[in-house]
């Protein structure tokens, strides 16, 4: 991965490649960033992307807040997948405590971002609670 910063553009390019389920993917892309802290965008990708390569594991990352009912309803729904599944791990990121804002969601995302929780599978963005129940619920064997 290489970071390029200036002024208020951020550009980050990389390569991804991995294993999973018996199949090969390799994925190179490039996001430009401007007019926010690169700081932030760092982080969340450094989350998103914490992914334990070596193993098949479905990763997810949920990115709430305290006191959302709708994020401790995600968390429950991926605490039962995790002792569901053999393939399935997640992480709840507090974005108080992590100092990461809704602008920094929004460049994360590609889109507005008006509530939490946003939520990622394998790095692809799924939406909020409801999409992800629904996604857990065709996918996942989720009830």
């Amino acid at each position: 991965m290489t970071v390029t910063t200036t002024a208020n553009i951020v550009i980050i390019q990389t390569t991804l490649s991995y294993a999973w389920r018996l199949n090969h993917y390799s994925s190179t892309f490039t996001i430009i960033i401007i007019g926010f802290n690169p700081f932030n965008l760092i982080k969340i990708l450094h989350i998103i992307t914490s992914i334990s390569l070596e193993e098949n594991f479905m990763f997810t990352v949920i990115f709430g807040r305290p006191a959302c009912p709708y994020c401790v309803r995600a968390k429950e729904i991926a605490e039962q997948l995790t002792e569901k599944r053999d393939d399935f791990n997640f992480r709840y990121v507090d974005i108080h405590a992590e100092g990461i804002s809704q602008a920094d969601l929004e460049k994360t995302v590609g889109k507005p971002v008006q509530t939490v929780p946003q939520i990622f599978i394998d790095q692809k963005h799924i939406g909020g609670c409801d999409e992800f129940e629904a996604y857990a619920k065709a996918n996942l064997d989720l009830y």
